[in-house]
């Protein structure tokens, strides 16, 4: 399956050692790697498995399970199976359906909210800082403006013009940049029952973009009363 192709390094092509029951090992050839998030399983035909095990006893296959594909409702699948459970003969009965509501992401969704959130506020933070910065570094700047007859407005517009731009650029850079480290996050929780598959839909992509656009607004908005302080003249008196 993927999740342990994933987690052992294996391709399609590659050979492997398999064991039995018996403790009997067998070497085969990795003909395709199945898409399987949840479990790990490998799947061979029967002439294949009296081939790799049986050899030249010619040994019948004693078929111990069955898989069943079920139609209907999650509840009405997880409630036949528990049927099935109870029958004499079975010894167990593994249900993907319940496999699938065991493995609740309600603690993930939540953990990935918390994550989310504080990469928002941090994102603020960073804007904020850097727009103070720029401001306090180039207040003799912003005086002169001042002095020439620049009004309020162009003045702002001066200085958010440059953020919005390096805004964008941390955009375009950023959001393939986050995408690559989100596969390597992802590659290093590999488990041979679990595969975590990373897909980013356009629409996530869209939303960081604009968030972080709004985020800078945000700033330009609460750093504007720090340049409307800028006095001219004290400023173009102060030394260097």
């Amino acid at each position: 399956s993927q999740s342990a192709a994933a987690s052992l390094d294996i391709t399609r092509g590659s050979e492997i050692n398999v064991t039995n029951t018996s403790f009997k090992r067998a070497k085969v050839k990795v003909k395709a790697i199945v898409r399987n998030l949840i479990g790990s399983n490998i799947y061979m035909t029967e002439h294949c498995y009296e081939r790799l095990f049986n050899g030249e006893n010619s040994k019948l296959l004693k078929h111990n399970a069955l898989i069943l594909r079920l139609r209907g409702s999650d509840n009405n699948k997880i409630k036949y199976a528990d049927k099935v459970s109870e029958r004499d003969g079975v010894l167990a009965v593994m249900n993907i359906t319940r496999m699938k509501h065991a493995f609740s992401f309600d603690l993930m969704n939540a953990v990935v909210a918390l994550i989310v959130t504080l990469a928002a506020g941090l994102a603020l933070a960073v804007l904020f800082t850097l727009a103070s910065t720029n401001i306090s570094e180039r207040t003799r700047e912003m005086a002169t403006l001042k002095v020439l007859g620049f009004y309020r407005r162009e003045v702002h517009s001066y200085v958010h013009k440059e953020m919005l731009t390096l805004t964008v650029i941390g955009i375009a850079v950023g959001l393939p940049l986050g995408r690559l480290i989100a596969g390597l996050l992802t590659s290093a929780l590999r488990m041979p029952s679990l595969y975590f598959e990373v897909e980013v839909a356009p629409l996530s992509y869209c939303i960081a973009g604009v968030a972080t656009l709004i985020f800078a607004l945000i700033v330009q908005w609460a750093t504007n009363p720090a340049l409307d302080r800028i006095d001219p003249v004290s400023s173009l008196k102060s030394v260097e």
